[in-house]
C-alpha cells in the first residue's frame, strides 16, 4: 500500500506541474516499475482485489505534518470551517515511513517543499499563508471551487452562537 501511494503521488505531481512532459512516457515508467518490483504490483491491487488509494481522485488533498501549528492551521480551517464534500485527504509526512522521500518529490514537482502544501484538482495552490489570506478575504470557498469546479463541493459552516 506504501508504493500504492509513491506511485499515486508521482502520478498526481506529474499532472500538476509538468503538463509539458509527455504523459504516457510518465506513466509507461510508472508501470515499468510496477512489473519489475512485484511486490508493488501485489500492494497495488489492495492484496485482496480492491482498489489502491489513488491521488488522481482526490480533489483536495493537504500534505502536512502533525507538529507544524501552519498546517494544524490550515487543517482546522479547512476540516473545520468549512465542509468540503469529499472530504479532503490528509497527508501526514512526518507519519508516513516514506515522508521524507514523498516532501523532497513533491517539492521537485510543485516547487513547493514546504507544509502546508494544499492541492486542489492536482496544483498545489498555496500553504498556510496563502490560505489564512483566502480566509481572511472571506474568498475561500469561492476561490477553491473555482479551481475544482464540480469535481468538489465546498460550504462554509455556520458559527455557532457566542463565538
Amino acid at each position: 500500500m506504501v508504493w500504492t501511494f509513491i506511485i499515486g503521488a508521482m502520478i498526481y505531481g506529474f499532472h500538476s506541474s509538468q503538463q509539458s512532459r509527455d504523459t504516457s512516457e510518465f506513466l509507461d515508467t510508472v508501470e515499468e516499475k510496477t512489473r519489475l518490483e512485484p511486490e508493488i504490483a501485489k500492494e497495488n491491487s489492495g492484496g485482496g482485489g480492491g482498489t489502491p488509494k489513488d491521488l488522481t481522485n482526490d480533489p483536495v488533498v493537504i500534505f502536512s505534518k502533525s507538529y507544524c501549528p501552519h498546517s494544524k492551521a490550515v487543517k482546522d480551517i479547512l476540516l473545520n470551517e468549512y465542509q468540503i464534500t469529499p472530504q479532503p485527504w490528509v497527508v501526514e509526512l512526518d507519519m508516513h515511513p516514506h515522508g521524507r522521500e514523498l516532501q523532497d518529490y513533491i517539492g521537485q514537482v510543485t516547487g513547493r517543499r514546504t507544509v502546508p502544501n494544499v492541492h486542489v484538482a492536482k496544483v498545489s495552490r498555496g500553504g498556510g499563508d496563502e490560505f489564512r489570506a483566502l480566509k481572511a478575504d472571506g474568498t475561500l470557498a469561492e476561490k477553491m471551487q473555482q479551481w475544482g469546479g464540480s469535481s468538489f463541493r465546498i460550504k462554509k459552516n455556520p458559527t455557532p452562537p457566542g463565538s
